[in-house]
């Protein structure tokens, strides 16, 4: 297993591995550019035998149109160093909420707003039965 910051500079399914913005266990989130010089997040998952559950589950959540949520433009598998990888190529985010909660916290209207964002976003994941 590799620390995530050792994928930093290297080209995984296509794409330029930038920054390391966060990670949560088996999963990293960096900065990429498109083909076409479009910014975008790559989030790579290392694969534990579940990787076709994950790409599949992927593939549903980006047909899946909503303002709230954060698409998905294209998932799928690739390897570094022979370990077995699932990824996805996100649209970027400008802003992490667990960043802002670091920073202060929400106001009354601040957290209406996140709770709005989140029930719709949640509401359309459900309408299309995930």
């Amino acid at each position: 297993m590799h620390l995530w910051t050792e994928y930093e500079g290297n080209t995984l399914a296509g794409y330029p591995i930038g920054r390391l913005n966060r990670s949560e266990g088996r999963n990293a989130f960096f900065t990429t550019t498109t083909p076409d010089g479009q910014r975008a997040l790559l989030r790579l998952t290392e694969a534990h035998f579940d990787e076709s559950e994950l790409i599949g589950r992927w593939r549903r959540i980006a047909a899946v149109s909503h303002p709230n949520l954060q698409a998905i433009k294209r998932a799928g598998q690739t390897t570094f160093d022979g370990l077995s990888l699932a990824c996805c190529l996100l649209e970027p985010t400008d802003s992490c909420l667990s960043d802002a909660l670091r920073e202060q916290v929400l106001s009354l209207d601040d957290t209406k707003e996140v709770a709005e964002a989140v029930s719709g976003a949640l509401a359309a994941l459900h309408a299309a039965g995930l």
